[in-house]
């Protein structure tokens, strides 16, 4: 479930394998078939819908039409094992990321949000939110016992 900034339409992915925009009102405005193990989320702008599954997209949110696709971004299996958390987006889809589903400790990918290139990547010891910055660090939040760790990280230097 997501809604796009600025805005009272909501968007759902259900379990009838249909995502569907609707208005505030309740009338539906937009209905497309959703990919395996779907997560939606919107550009920072609210223009177009982030539709990631079993291939990652960007999607206009009014006509549904295909604007681009992440070549190498294996949504399948990153969200097979998780979930909506584990993307992130940074503002005018800049910088996207995604926990690595193969990695042994978490491993957070950052690929570039306009070509799908892989810029860089970070380990960290544990991980329980993350999100990127317009600059292209990457925030993390995990707790561990009492203790709670927030902070941005380059990916580039891994500090």
């Amino acid at each position: 479930m997501a809604f796009p900034p600025g805005d009272t339409t909501l968007v759902t992915a259900a379990l009838d394998g249909i995502i569907r925009a609707r208005s505030a009102r309740g009338s539906e405005q937009l209905r497309l078939q959703a990919p395996a193990a779907p997560a939606v989320g919107f550009t920072p702008d609210g223009k177009d819908l982030v539709l990631v599954g079993e291939r990652g997209e960007i999607v206009d949110r009014h006509s549904g039409r295909v604007e681009r696709r992440f070549p190498g971004f294996p949504a399948a299996s990153v969200f097979g094992a998780c979930d909506a958390a584990c993307f992130s987006i940074s503002p005018h889809l800049r910088w996207l990321t995604y926990l690595d589903p193969g990695a042994a400790t978490p491993r957070i990918r950052l690929i570039e949000g306009r070509t799908g290139r892989p810029a860089a990547s970070v380990t960290v010891p544990r991980l329980d939110a993350q999100a990127v910055a317009p600059d292209g660090r990457i925030g993390v939040v995990y707790a561990n016992g009492n203790r709670f760790f927030a902070g941005l990280v380059d990916p580039r230097s891994e500090r």
